[in-house]
């Protein structure tokens, strides 16, 4: 009974972490519901094909990327940059770059580089690759087992690098603007879709952040 208990809090815990990824009108319910045991094949190819996964070797290979929080990586990387600028410069500097791309990603490290409680957007790569574990194993890309390596290890370093759901949440939000999103419309997009999900989930009544535990206990997954 004990174990079942655990089993329970722990899938919650993993599941609440991958349903950061839903996005759009409807995203907090979404988010309520999820089980990823309930995870249709179709869906799954769709969804990974969305991202030009469509086999074994391109899923393992994302999965390895997000796990390694790459984009928290490149985040890093164009912020040390921003330091060693001073305001105006920054300014100057990111409107000269030709790559508008590139050119938003600056824009958004600018604005988080130091808003974040953390700094740190890992938050984003972690929920990913639970996500896209869960809908690797859906698709028959790798096996169970091999899922659920990814997802504990993924949810493990959230935990390191996290004290409580507030900063992951804030992390998340950074990060997908950073890593999902190409262009300054798009992001004002997505936050006007999902300010009422992120409103929700930090001070609802029945949000599932206040019913499980930041550091639950993941031995038992």
């Amino acid at each position: 009974m004990v174990f079942q208990v655990k089993k329970r809090k722990a899938e919650q815990y993993i599941n609440l972490l991958a349903s950061l990824c839903f996005t759009g009108e409807g995203a907090f319910s979404e988010m309520m519901k999820y089980r990823h045991p309930n995870m249709k094949k179709s869906y799954a190819l769709e969804n990974l094909a969305e991202s030009e996964i469509t086999d074994s070797e391109s899923a393992a290979h994302s999965l390895y990327s997000f796990l390694a929080a790459e984009y928290n990586e490149e985040f890093h990387r164009m912020r040390n940059i921003l330091l060693t600028l001073a305001e105006a410069e920054r300014t100057q500097y990111i409107k000269a770059i030709q790559d508008e791309e590139e050119a938003y990603k600056y824009s958004i490290v600018r604005l988080y580089m130091n808003r974040l409680p953390v700094m740190s957007i890992a938050a984003y790569d972690y929920s990913v690759c639970i996500m896209r574990s869960q809908e690797a194993t859906a698709a028959g890309y790798i096996s169970k087992e091999e899922s659920t390596e990814f997802q504990i290890q993924a949810a493990r370093k959230s935990q390191e690098t996290f004290s409580n759901w507030s900063e992951y949440i804030v992390s998340y939000t950074a990060g997908v603007q950073f890593g999902s999103i190409n262009t300054k419309e798009d992001a004002m997009e997505y936050m006007a879709h999902q300010e009422d999900s992120i409103t929700k989930l930090l001070t609802a009544r029945h949000s599932p952040l206040l019913t499980v535990d930041w550091n639950t206990d993941l031995s038992h997954y």
